[in-house]
């Protein structure tokens, strides 16, 4: 068998060919599907207890476009070898309720979808964020609309 420059050993397939990559993708959009359907059956259930939707609607929103941006720079950075955004900093983006947003940006900029740790810390998040809003004080919420929206 040659090795060789201009030859191709023969080699056994791998976890990290391309039908691991498949099976990684179609695992990520499975996880994120079943994020977001929880994500929007907690929120219908917390906005019919009287959960200001604009307050859900709003956070979400805001956050994810934060999120996004942040992958977006953390990326930018990493191809320029420059100074890049914590892990930490893209996590508590994401606990806040940036995770679709950034959900989003791992997908179309495949950016931090191979490293394990941080996948292992951002489905965490995305779990305790939704938790969190399931157990919001509905008047807690109001208290801050009414805060922030005088």
């Amino acid at each position: 068998m040659r090795t060789g420059r201009g030859s191709r050993a023969l080699r056994a397939p791998t976890a990290s060919g391309r039908r691991g990559k498949r099976r990684g993708e179609a695992v990520r959009w499975a996880a994120g599907t079943i994020a977001l359907g929880a994500l929007l059956l907690v929120s219908a259930l917390r906005i019919r207890d009287g959960l200001p939707w604009l307050l859900v609607l709003g956070l979400y929103a805001i956050a994810s476009v934060i999120a996004y941006a942040a992958y977006r720079s953390d990326k930018a950075a990493a191809n320029r070898g420059a100074w890049r955004v914590s892990e930490s900093s893209l996590h508590i983006v994401a606990l806040l309720g940036g995770w679709p947003g950034a959900f989003l940006a791992q997908v179309a900029l495949r950016h931090k979808t191979v490293k394990a740790s941080f996948q292992t810390g951002f489905w965490v998040t995305v779990a305790a964020n939704v938790a969190l809003l399931a157990i919001l004080p509905v008047s807690l919420a109001q208290d801050l609309l009414t805060y922030v929206l005088p």
